[in-house]
């Protein structure tokens, strides 16, 4: 089955309605990632990929291309590791300072040295956006020399303002996402 225009504009209005309707917060589940994964789940996975790729990349509509970035970044295995980075990449050299954003908070999620070489290289020219960028790249430094790392990234992200031990000790909540959900590659 080849996925036809239908399904593209079928897939992007899903998105739209779930961020229309619901608000997109760092660490909480979104509808928008169930329609993700469950596209991803398809015998299309390249395609829905390719798909999410231009949505992703929608300069006409950033505050869109933004939150599908930030949902795509929560399912752990969303494409290849290539596939991610190349993402990631591409969406650094957006003009819109929204997409950049999402990608850095993507590659945060994601994790892993090509992410922090991706980051490293990128020239950022917003101070702020600078600056996380460099915190990003030191805690995916720390996650390659020592595994807590990721706790320590996951409780910076939501505000929790955890230690590594703290953070285990926490029950998971509701609704709380303490892992990416994982997708089909």
């Amino acid at each position: 089955m080849i996925i036809t225009d239908k399904r593209r504009a079928r897939l992007r209005d899903e998105l739209a309605a779930a961020f229309e309707t619901h608000p997109l917060e760092d660490g909480m589940d979104h509808p928008a990632e169930r329609i993700m994964e469950r596209a991803l789940q398809s015998e299309e996975t390249r395609r829905i990929l390719e798909e999410l790729r231009r949505c992703v990349l929608d300069a006409a509509r950033p505050d869109f291309a933004a939150a599908v970035l930030r949902c795509l970044g929560g399912c752990a295995q969303a494409g290849t590791p290539a596939w991610r980075t190349a993402l990631v990449r591409d969406a650094l050299a957006m003009d819109e300072i929204e997409i950049r954003d999402a990608a850095v908070q993507a590659a945060e999620w994601w994790g892993g040295q090509a992410m922090r070489s991706v980051l490293g290289a990128h020239a950022e020219p917003v101070p702020w956006l600078r600056a996380y960028i460099q915190d990003v790249v030191e805690d995916l430094g720390e996650q390659a020399m020592f595994p807590v790392g990721a706790i320590m990234r996951a409780s910076k992200k939501t505000g929790a303002g955890l230690s590594a031990g703290a953070a285990d000790a926490v029950p998971d909540a509701s609704g709380y996402r303490s892992d990416p959900p994982p997708c089909r590659p």
